[in-house]
């Protein structure tokens, strides 16, 4: 009765491993598909560094659920986004990808005013960073047109 325990099991010799797992990718060399570990160096750089902090922080407040707290994250944004907001255009361009990824989010929010607000800010950004914004414009495409014929 029960289970057969002969090999079935993990001993502490050969116990699992990153570093094994790395170097049997490495060996593999990478499987073909760009496999890297990257993702787990807290050395790597990644986008939100280069991001001025200010808007980094307004951009992490739009993850809040308190509708209120989006409308206010939302106008600071708009005016960072503005010509009065003293950043240059390519201050400006570095959130492209991090306004596309709550794009669709916040874009299809259920509450009318943080819709309003988000695209009152949109409208600020698109028109600041105009052909900058070319690339990230596919992926909008879809949450912009539900939102432009919203009926509420």
């Amino acid at each position: 009765m029960g289970r057969d325990k002969t090999g079935a099991f993990r001993t502490a010799k050969s116990g699992a491993s990153s570093a094994s797992a790395a170097a049997m990718v490495a060996s593999m060399g990478g499987g073909g598909t760009g496999l890297t570990f990257a993702s787990f160096d807290p050395s790597a750089p990644t986008v939100d560094q280069d991001l001025d902090p200010e808007i980094n922080m307004v951009l992490k407040k739009l993850s809040k659920r308190d509708p209120t707290t989006k409308v206010k994250a939302l106008a600071e944004l708009a005016a960072f986004f503005d010509v009065s907001g003293g950043r240059d255009e390519d201050a400006i361009a570095l959130a492209l990808p991090q306004w596309q990824s709550c794009f669709a989010a916040i874009g299809l929010d259920p509450d009318r005013r943080v819709r309003e607000a988000f695209f009152a800010t949109h409208k600020v950004l698109a028109g600041r960073v105009k052909r900058q914004m070319a690339k990230y414009v596919k992926p909008l495409m879809l949450p912009w047109l539900c939102a432009r014929f919203d009926v509420d």
